[in-house]
C-alpha cells in the first residue's frame, strides 16, 4: 500500500530476531535479548533503554524500574515464537540441530568482561 501512496494497515512497531540461542525484539525505545542455556551454559539476559543509551552501553536487564517493559517485551517475543517456530528449527534446541561454524558465540569459551 506504501508504494502506492496509501498507509499501510498497520506499521510494523517491533523487530524480532532469533540467533542461535538468543532471541531479541526491538522497538523505537527498548531491545530485550534473552538467551537460553545450551550445553550447561547460560549468558546474561539483555535491556537497553536506547532513547536515553543508543549505544547499548548499560545493562538495564533486571531494573525494577523496567520490570514492565522487561514483562511487555518478552510477553510479545513469547507470543511471536508460539505462532512462527518451526517445530526442529528452533534456537531452544540448538543440541538437535545441524552445526555449520563451529565459531559461533555459543559454542565459545565465555570471556569475562
Amino acid at each position: 500500500p506504501a508504494l502506492r501512496g496509501r498507509p499501510p494497515a498497520r506499521w510494523r512497531d517491533a523487530h524480532i530476531g532469533e540467533h542461535g540461542n538468543a532471541r531479541m525484539i526491538r522497538t523505537a525505545d527498548y531491545k530485550l535479548i534473552l538467551r537460553y542455556p545450551f550445553k550447561g551454559r547460560r549468558d546474561p539476559d539483555e535491556l537497553y533503554d536506547l532513547r536515553n543509551d543508543p549505544r547499548e552501553t548499560v545493562n538495564r536487564f533486571g531494573d525494577p524500574a523496567l520490570a514492565r517493559v522487561t514483562q511487555d517485551l518478552r510477553r510479545r517475543l513469547d507470543a511471536f515464537f508460539a505462532r512462527y517456530t518451526v517445530e526442529g528449527c528452533s534456537g531452544l534446541d540448538l543440541e538437535r540441530q545441524p552445526r555449520f561454524n563451529d565459531d559461533c558465540p555459543w559454542l565459545r569459551p565465555r570471556v569475562p568482561l
